[in-house]
């Protein structure tokens, strides 16, 4: 190459084989006469092929045929649904990207579906689910803002998304850096919703100052929908984290169950049992905090945090632990330094396990 010019190619790079995730590094290097000139490296990650074992029984509406070679090379054997309106008895629903028409984004039918303890999973669609179709208090983003150039940009697309709660099974195997310019044309995201104020949770979020979500987990019934709308329908052929994210999707939704963390509550603020019934928690009073934390079939408790019951509390380690053991959780209202000091005192070991667990 003459001195000030450039050359751009394509270079294939095989990659190696690998059973579980692995990490590893790109290496590039130039050399002149034999010489070291330059050095740079990049953090790679090598994901295994997306594989479903005996997984039968999916439904799979699907108008423009994106998913069924990939379901097939999965092995997740699926069912062709042909219409909403003839919808199949199987456990998981999936609705392929750009498959929902805009009468369609707003019926009632895939809630219906779901409800009914079934798990429906709605890919990248440019007529989003809105309105009286979710079952959830949210809203499509606004497609384009004005920057700070007052240029208008972008706001329900990226390029970059970053996960909410990893510890989410439909996010097993995955991380931050695998949600960075996607293959193709880098889009990672498009149609995004605006973060659920009640109903949902979000799972991945988007946007301006992270105030979005393009996947977004929504309870309804007994069942869940699963709202996507990160690019995966369309980039199956391309992005091994897409193909990971359909596999764990399908995987979780045929195993998702419904379950009921029953409440006691020691309230002793007028204003936390005012605030706890407005927004309609189902709870049982319990008569004092060893009672709370020892019925078996609660699973949450609500505790007032005055001196008596912090006091309690750290008397009793032992059922303490017993209630946690069992997948318990204490939710301390109104705790202070001060009142966390005099009730307590200064054992460490106490403070640091209550702590952690009254933070959920």
């Amino acid at each position: 190459m003459k001195p000030g010019t450039a050359e751009k190619f394509d270079e294939t790079i095989p990659m190696p084989k690998a059973a579980t995730r692995q990490e590893g590094e790109l290496l590039l290097t130039l050399s002149v006469g034999g010489k070291e000139v330059f050095r740079d490296t990049k953090a790679v990650s090598i994901l295994p092929p997306a594989k479903a074992d005996g997984v039968a029984g999916v439904g799979v509406y699907d108008p423009k045929g994106k998913l069924r070679a990939f379901l097939d090379s999965t092995g997740i054997r699926h069912i062709p649904v042909a219409s909403l309106e003839s919808l199949p008895s199987a456990k998981v629903l999936i609705v392929g990207p750009d498959a929902l028409s805009e009468t369609d984004a707003t019926s009632t039918a895939l809630a219906a579906f779901a409800s009914g303890g079934r798990a429906v999973i709605v890919l990248d669609q440019t007529n989003v689910l809105k309105y009286q179709a979710l079952p959830a208090e949210m809203e499509p983003a606004e497609r384009t803002r004005r920057n700070d150039f007052g240029m208008e940009v972008p706001a329900a697309d990226g390029k970059t998304a970053f996960l909410e709660d990893a510890s989410h099974p439909t996010l097993k195997g995955l991380r931050d850096k695998d949600f960075f310019t996607w293959p193709g044309d880098h889009w990672v995201y498009r149609n995004a919703y605006v973060k659920p104020v009640r109903g949902g949770k979000s799972l991945i979020q988007v946007g301006p100052r992270l105030l979005n979500s393009a996947l977004v987990e929504v309870p309804v019934g007994k069942g869940v929908m699963y709202l996507c709308q990160l690019a995966v329908g369309a980039k199956l052929d391309q992005s091994t984290v897409a193909q990971r994210l359909l596999v764990n999707l399908v995987e979780y939704g045929r195993e998702y169950r419904l379950e009921t963390a029953n409440i006691a509550a020691v309230i002793a603020d007028e204003q936390l049992g005012k605030a706890m019934d407005a927004i309609g928690v189902q709870y049982s009073k319990a008569v004092d905090v060893l009672s709370a934390i020892g019925d078996a079939d609660k699973k949450i408790a609500v505790i007032s945090a005055t001196p008596a019951n912090l006091k309690t509390l750290a008397d009793n380690m032992a059922k303490v632990e017993a209630f946690w053991n069992r997948g318990g959780y204490i939710l301390l209202h109104g705790l202070t330094p001060r009142v966390w000091r005099t009730s307590i005192g200064s054992s460490a070991s106490i403070t640091s396990s209550a702590s952690s667990n009254a933070s959920e």
